[in-house]
């Protein structure tokens, strides 16, 4: 008698739990395939969109204004990046647009969709906002007494997951954008607030803040490792990968409390063709191989099931992550260890469960 002979029988008597724990499998793979494709692609993105565009280090306001000359000689004495930023809020129907002036060398944004605003009259919006609100290139928007034509999205890296204030816990993209205008318009805006951007270039910024405060007495600062804003990228897509690792190795376990019930009442049945076996010469441990083949197949076949879908649909699959943040482009790809981990993991759940 053939041991491996039985494995085709065997499947077509058990169909509906080979069914059952192949899909409990493939749910809990599809599950770790997302977060891992997101999180991976999540970080990418913001490490190299946050190099691109020139992301704060922080950002500060003081009492006293730092005249110009003076932001010259700072960056030259302490090796910084250090530019004014200059914004205003202006609420229209219960909604808040952030207006910015334009900067050159800190956080500077990215035109995503259409072209900047460079004549009068013209807005660009952040996109997340004209996505969620469904407006389009040319459409008119009102901001305060005005009406601006927009011309194009963009994305900022210290706004890529859309804080109104720095204590909000989630994103707002209904009641709240941010928005570019002309430098023309901008100044017929009125009295403005006043912030200051700063890349400290890898240099020491203790010395800088403190001829600050010293000077212009600092009234508020906040470093880009304090700001939510910017924290919940990274994190966030951190969160995705510890969780991806603690799905692998805990939701198969729902198939493995299966596949051990069902090989149990098997094992139980057939102990008359266990002894036979045995006498026939099969050891203990031959035997055992054999029942732990048949717990293999399901972790096998949603292993290799999952990772196939996934690699086809791999690219909307990982943006189904991108949920909370702005629209970011991100390239997703299935790795190959986390693909063979997909197969490898459950097979050898199930096959230590069946041992056991």
């Amino acid at each position: 008698m053939k041991l491996r002979r039985r494995y085709i029988r065997n499947i077509r008597q058990n169909l509906s739990f080979y069914i059952a724990s192949t899909v409990l499998t493939m749910a809990a793979l599809f599950l770790f395939f997302l977060f891992h494709i997101a999180g991976n692609a999540i970080l990418d993105f913001a490490d190299e969109f946050f190099e691109k565009q020139k992301l704060e280090d922080a950002h500060f306001t003081t009492y006293i204004p730092i005249p110009e000359s003076d932001v010259e000689e700072m960056e030259e004495e302490y090796g910084i990046t250090l530019e004014v930023q200059s914004y205003i809020n202006i609420d229209t129907d219960g909604t808040t647009a952030r207006l910015f002036q334009k900067t050159r060398k800190v956080d500077l944004y990215d035109v995503t969709v259409g072209e900047d605003a460079n004549e009068k009259g013209e807005v660009i919006l952040s996109e997340g906002y004209a996505v969620n609100m469904d407006i389009s290139i040319g459409d008119q928007v009102r901001i305060g007494e005005e009406d601006y034509t927009v011309t194009g999205f963009f994305q900022r890296p210290d706004y890529l997951y859309m804080l109104e204030n720095e204590d909000d816990s989630y994103k707002n993209i209904s009641t709240f954008f941010l928005a570019y205008m002309s430098e023309k318009d901008f100044a017929e805006l009125g009295e403005t607030n006043c912030q200051y951007l700063v890349r400290y270039n890898g240099n020491d910024d203790a010395d800088f803040r403190r001829a600050v405060n010293e000077k212009y007495h600092m009234y508020s600062y906040t470093a880009a490792e304090e700001n939510q804003r910017i924290v919940m990228v990274r994190s966030q897509a951190e969160m995705f990968l510890i969780m991806s690792w603690m799905l692998l190795c805990i939701l198969p376990l729902v198939a493995v409390a299966l596949i051990c019930i069902i090989i149990n009442r098997k094992v139980k049945t057939e102990q008359q063709m266990i002894g036979t076996l045995s006498a026939m010469g099969y050891t203990r441990a031959q035997l055992a191989r054999h029942y732990a083949g048949f717990a293999a197949i399901p972790g096998i076949i949603g292993g290799v099931l999952t990772s196939v879908i996934t690699a086809v649909v791999v690219q909307p699959y990982g943006e189904l992550g991108l949920t909370d943040y702005e629209p970011m482009r991100i390239s997703c790809s299935l790795s190959w260890y986390a693909g063979v981990l997909g197969i490898a993991v459950p097979a050898v759940l199930n096959i230590l469960a069946a041992l056991l």
